[in-house]
C-alpha cells in the first residue's frame, strides 16, 4: 500500500471521507510516519549490515541511519583475520570492566555508542580493519513518506496495520467532534497486539544508568 492507500483506509475507517475533512492529510500523513517508526522501534522490523572502516585508536564509529539495537558483527584485519563481534550485555560489560575496559585490543564486543547513532568498539582498537556489523534501526529522513505515491519502508504485509496507530493518535484530538478516549484506547491496543508493547524514554534513561553505552533493557509502557 502507498500512502494515499493507507490514508483512504483512515478515512474510511473513521467516516471522514466528506470534504471538509475533520484530519487533514498532513496530520494523517504525520500519523502514518509515526507508525511507521513505532513498528521499527517495537518489532525491530526493519535491519541494516553496515562496513565500517575501523581506525587504531578510535572506538566510537558513526552510523548513516537511526540505530534501535545491535545484533551480532565480525571484524576482519587487513591481514585477513577475522573476530566475532558480540553485542555488549551486563556480564560482558562488568568482565570488560575488571580485564580489559579500558585498555586496546583486538575488539570483541561492540553495542550503542554514548553518542546518538553510534556504534562503540570494546576493547579499542589496536589494528586497523573493517567491522561489519547488523543492527536494527529507523527510517532515515529521506524514508519517510511525503506524497502520496511514497510507500512505508517496512514489509507490505505490514501496511495496514499502521492504520491502528493512525487512529490512536488522531482519536487524542482533544475536540468534541475528533476526540475520543475509548477508539484511541481500542485502535492503540490493536496496534500493540501486532507489534508489541510502546517502549519509553525512562526505559533507555534506566538502561543507561545501569550501564553506560551498554545495550538498553527497555521499560515497557506504563511499567
Amino acid at each position: 500500500m502507498n500512502l494515499g492507500e493507507i490514508l483512504r483506509l483512515a478515512r474510511t475507517r473513521m467516516r471522514d471521507k466528506v470534504t471538509p475533512y475533520l484530519w487533514s492529510d498532513s496530520d494523517l500523513t504525520e500519523f502514518a510516519n509515526s507508525a511507521v517508526n513505532e513498528v521499527c522501534e517495537r518489532a525491530r522490523l526493519l535491519q541494516e549490515v553496515t562496513d565500517l572502516a575501523v581506525i587504531i585508536g578510535t572506538g566510537i564509529y558513526p552510523l548513516p541511519y537511526p540505530l534501535v539495537q545491535v545484533i551480532a558483527g565480525h571484524f576482519i584485519t587487513a591481514d585477513g583475520q577475522c573476530t566475532p563481534l558480540y553485542p555488549l550485555n551486563q556480564a560482558a560489560f562488568l568482565h570488560l570492566q575488571v580485564s580489559t575496559y579500558g585498555a586496546t585490543g583486538r575488539p570483541t564486543h561492540f553495542t550503542r555508542g554514548t553518542v546518538a547513532n553510534t556504534i562503540q568498539f570494546y576493547p579499542t582498537p589496536d589494528v586497523a580493519g573493517v567491522a561489519t556489523t547488523t543492527n536494527t534501526r529507523l527510517p532515515s529522513d529521506q524514508e519517510a513518506m511525503v506524497s502520496l505515491p511514497d510507500e512505508p519502508v517496512i514489509p507490505a504485509e505490514f501496511h495496514r496495520d499502521l492504520v491502528y496507530w493512525i487512529l490512536s493518535e488522531a482519536y487524542t484530538v482533544n475536540d468534541s467532534d475528533m476526540g475520543s478516549a475509548e477508539l484511541q484506547a481500542k485502535n492503540e491496543a490493536k496496534f500493540e497486539a501486532r507489534f508489541g508493547r510502546k517502549i519509553t524514554a525512562r526505559g533507555e534513561m534506566q538502561g543507561r544508568k545501569r550501564i553506560v553505552g551498554s545495550s538498553m533493557n527497555p521499560v515497557v509502557f506504563g511499567a
